[in-house]
């Protein structure tokens, strides 16, 4: 059907661009998330963000002179959400209060990849709002510690290592998961654990996991790492 007397026909397949003024920062960071939320950071591109805005790629330009540049409003956006996210755990002994927190501190980034992909993966320290979330956290975490009996510089390395360490666990499973390898693959590895030549790892495979970062190994290692903070902790109890 030809177009009425006054209408322009659009070609199937073209978006309509929006009217002159319409875009906002807040919505280009929104509608960016999104694009981080459907792919991934690395897939994040200004052509194809403007697609999604359906604005011209110099529109956005006037609000982010950069990529880098939205990039580190995502991570503002992600450290906002995450500290949102994580729970308020009080009233439990130093010990449980950190099994819990990092638990938690898991589970939101294996539950948000795009969170993962912004805070573990980029330098949220450039961030100056990302960096006073990061302080108010640590400064009411480490409290429960230093108030359990820690030195502030043993409190400071026991959460440095645990936030490592879970954070590390995330990553490598998201490798595998990635790679499309399975982490639990006993029964292929108990053919090379001879129990001749290998006695230690014939009996090791028991209990093995390609990525080292499941859940049982999560808890393994907190387990482990917590309890050795527990005799760091009576040492400096004994000699204050």
């Amino acid at each position: 059907m030809p177009p009425r007397a006054g209408q322009t026909r659009t070609k199937p397949g073209r978006s309509t661009r929006r009217p002159r003024g319409s875009l906002s920062r807040e919505e280009i960071i929104t509608k960016a998330f999104e694009l981080v939320e459907a792919e991934s950071v690395d897939e994040l591109s200004m052509p194809k963000l403007a697609r999604h805005l359906g604005v011209g790629v110099t529109s956005i330009y006037w609000y982010f002179r950069s990529k880098d540049e939205l990039i580190d409003a995502l991570v503002e956006q992600a450290a906002t959400q995450f500290d949102e996210i994580m729970p308020t755990f009080t009233g439990y002994a130093w010990d449980d209060h950190l099994r819990h927190y990092f638990r938690a501190f898991r589970r939101v980034f294996v539950e948000n990849p795009a969170l993962c992909d912004l805070i573990v993966l980029r330098a949220p320290m450039r961030s100056e709002r990302a960096k006073e979330l990061i302080f108010r956290r640590l400064e009411r975490e480490l409290k429960v510690l230093v108030d359990a009996g820690f030195p502030v510089r043993e409190a400071l390395h026991a959460y440095k290592t645990l936030s490592v360490y879970t954070r590390g666990c995330v990553l490598q499973d998201r490798l595998y998961a990635a790679a499309g390898q399975p982490t639990d693959d006993r029964k292929a590895l108990a053919s090379i654990a001879d129990p001749e030549t290998m006695p230690v790892m014939s009996q090791a495979v028991e209990h093995w996991s390609s990525s080292f970062a499941t859940d049982d190994d999560f808890e393994a290692g907190l387990t482990t790492a917590i309890e050795g903070l527990g005799q760091q902790l009576a040492r400096a109890r004994a000699q204050a």
